[in-house]
């Protein structure tokens, strides 16, 4: 993640470390970047349950305007926590953490964890469901769900429900929810010029979807979209009884053939460095390492392959930074 700014860029670890690499020195190459050591500016291991696959610190989000960061991860009674730290403007280090809220998590997978700040500074959280097909449409829990919240730092509370969230005032309903009908929405990505929503899920047993939610009705797309989840997985029918009416159907889905298992990423590119990339979304599949761009109307194509790709997001300048379950940091480069 990039952090206003700062021309570091903060690499989070599965096992509880925060640490920043100088941008530049980041691998440009098919090889591993080994700089991921460079500074440790948080380190909550003793409280991060990683053993699992699934489980450890997740996502991170700087504050556009305060010195302030937003963390995910899965403790120690495996259920996924998001947490303020206070962060030093020089140094970058962080501070002293604040809860925000934890999530409950009947099963030690499917988590989620990704978030980010919209155009309209509210933070958006995405929640996985918790292997239970009957979560993402129960508005009554926050699991298989995107999550909109108003943070509050430094004030007395760390944060309030917006009060145009779909949800509001429904009853039974918890009115951080965004959107819905997701399974494992392990990153998603908000254009930071359109307010386009752009959501990867990871698939059952056939599919992996890429999904996006125009922002045609306020400033971030996917205001009470359901993405189908259990009603469709991909293009065809998963569990019918669920509720399909308002389902969204993705701009793209891959079959689990030729070694591919699960999508990850992406990041919409807006950077200037690579105008070929200009307002594609980058993303990836952790098991074949296949590199994606689309910009959701013509089929990917297919522009890099890092193995075991766990994540691609945008750091200093809106560059893309690809990272790897080996310990890789990529940066995406003009091809020579």
């Amino acid at each position: 993640a990039g952090r206003p700014g700062d021309d570091r860029v903060y690499v989070v670890l599965k096992h509880g470390q925060i640490v920043t690499i100088d941008g530049a020195d980041s691998d440009t190459g098919d090889g591993a970047d080994d700089n991921t050591d460079d500074g440790v500016v948080l380190d909550i291991s003793n409280a991060v349950s990683s053993e699992l696959f699934e489980e450890g610190m997740l996502g991170l989000a700087f504050h556009p305007e305060a010195d302030v960061a937003y963390v995910t991860y899965v403790d120690l009674d495996g259920d996924l926590r998001l947490v303020e730290y206070d962060v030093d403007p020089t140094s970058g280090q962080f501070g002293a953490e604040r809860p925000v809220f934890t999530v409950f998590h009947p099963a030690e997978m499917h988590y989620g964890g990704a978030l980010q700040f919209g155009p309209d500074g509210m933070l958006y959280v995405a929640v996985g469901d918790g292997r239970n097909r009957e979560n993402p449409h129960n508005l009554a829990n926050e699991l298989g769900k995107i999550l909109r919240i108003d943070v509050r730092p430094g004030g007395p509370e760390p944060f309030v429900v917006p009060p145009d969230n779909p949800f509001v005032g429904v009853e039974r309903a918890d009115g951080r929810t965004w959107s819905l009908g997701l399974r494992n929405p392990w990153r998603f990505a908000i254009d930071p010029t359109s307010g386009d929503l752009w959501v990867t899920d990871v698939g059952e047993s056939r599919f992996e979807e890429v999904n996006r939610a125009r922002a045609a009705a306020g400033p971030v797309g996917g205001r009470s979209v359901s993405f189908g989840w259990p009603s469709f997985e991909g293009p065809e029918p998963f569990e019918p009884h669920m509720p399909p009416a308002i389902n969204m159907e993705p701009v793209h889905y891959y079959a689990h053939d030729d070694g591919r298992c699960a999508v990850s990423g992406g990041a919409l590119y807006r950077g200037a460095a690579i105008p070929d990339l200009s307002g594609q979304f980058v993303f990836g599949d952790f098991c074949s390492g296949e590199i994606w761009m689309t910009d959701g109307t013509d089929e990917p194509v297919a522009i890099a392959q890092i193995p075991a790709v766990t994540s691609i997001s945008t750091g200093p300048g809106g560059e893309l930074y690809a990272t790897s379950l080996d310990g890789d940091v990529v940066r995406f480069d003009p091809a020579p």
